[in-house]
């Protein structure tokens, strides 16, 4: 049987049908992880067993915004500032979704789900979510996605999926944004179809940054400048005479 575990901080999941649309969206899982200097941290709706919300303890500000609508269109933002007084590298940057289709009408294991691309992500997996076969959050949690689709309309099952991107790295004071957008229209991601109503919705993850933090020129360094100035100065006099 699946299981919701749900974190106190950001995310909470809607299973709200309408009339709008031919299908109802009910997300179980939605999360950010980052992974940087050997450790990943993750924020969101997630299984148990991840070291959820411990952003503060890597000296990392994270705040969220939604603008999901009842039938789970829209989008989810979070912001990670990086207030540890360190630089970070190689940081790796991942969204995860765990969603179903018509789940109390025709089940969640009847889905599958197509890599479409058009994104800015320089990794994805699409797999089952961990409960019976799939390994994406010990992937999640390693870092790295294998760039692979488990789940397709020839072995359909629980899909969920990830997005992986190379931040590179992350200075002192700088902040990145990583915004999921679920979407009814082809936005590039990932297709996630229901088989028996051939009901779909796309996901992307969009990734802005700010410009790389450069510290203050100290005073020392400045007198160091201004002596070498002064020398290179005499010199060129003496070569003058």
């Amino acid at each position: 049987m699946k299981s919701i575990i749900k974190s106190s901080l950001v995310f909470v999941s809607f299973s709200i049908s309408s009339s709008l649309y031919a299908g109802v969206i009910e997300l179980e899982e939605l999360g950010l992880f980052v992974n940087a200097n050997g450790w990943t941290e993750s924020a969101g709706d997630m299984q148990i067993g991840d070291p959820l919300n411990n952003f503060g303890s890597r000296g990392l500000g994270i705040s969220y915004s939604s603008s999901l609508n009842s039938e789970n269109v829209g989008t989810v933002t979070w912001r990670v500032e990086n207030n540890s007084g360190v630089t970070l590298n190689d940081v790796r940057v991942f969204s995860y979704l765990n969603a179903d289709i018509d789940f109390s009408t025709n089940t969640f294991y009847n889905e599958h789900a197509s890599y479409i691309g058009n994104t800015s992500a320089q990794s994805f997996e699409i797999d089952e979510p961990g409960y019976v076969f799939g390994d994406i959050f010990q992937n999640l949690l390693a870092g790295s996605l294998d760039n692979s689709n488990a789940i397709t309309s020839q072995s359909p099952e629980d899909v969920s999926f990830a997005l992986g991107f190379n931040l590179g790295d992350f200075g002192i004071g700088s902040w990145f944004e990583a915004t999921v957008e679920i979407s009814l229209s082809d936005i590039g991601g990932i297709e996630h179809i229901d088989s028996d109503s051939n009901f779909s919705f796309f996901s992307n993850t969009f990734l802005t940054r700010s410009a790389v933090a450069v510290s203050e020129p100290s005073v020392l360094s400045l007198f160091f400048v201004g002596v070498l100035v002064v020398v290179g100065n005499r010199r060129i006099q003496k070569m003058a005479v």
